[in-house]
């Protein structure tokens, strides 16, 4: 039940193939956590405004990944460092350099609520 919510800025955005990534993420996560593909939701937020460091050439893609409560640490651990690795891929594939990149898996609080129509 992974939420995958990318922060970037507006390049970055304009270059990736984001639903590439989503489906080779929600493969790679539905094995790692595991979950069902089904139920991964990806999305991307692009910023026009940022500074990263004090160069305004900087590049940021930050990745939050919230689940549900009850994987250990080592699983979240295992999927953050799977993520990052292929998110680190693509970046070199398409040559883009000056672009930091993190990846970050939270627990949803308790009071998570979710439904369907």
């Amino acid at each position: 039940m992974p939420h995958l919510i990318f922060d970037c800025n507006e390049e970055i955005k304009s270059k990736l193939s984001f639903e590439k990534i989503f489906t080779n993420l929600h493969i790679v996560l539905s094995e790692l956590l595991p979950t069902q593909i089904s139920s991964c939701k990806s999305r991307v937020v692009p910023y026009s405004h940022y500074l990263v460091g004090d160069d305004e050439n900087n590049l940021f893609l930050h990745l939050t990944i919230k689940i549900l409560p009850g994987r250990t640490t080592e699983v979240k651990d295992k999927a953050a460092k799977k993520v990052l690795e292929i998110l680190n891929r693509v970046l070199i594939e398409l040559d883009m350099s000056n672009v930091s990149i993190s990846v970050e898996v939270l627990d949803l609080s308790a009071s998570y609520l979710k439904g369907s129509i």
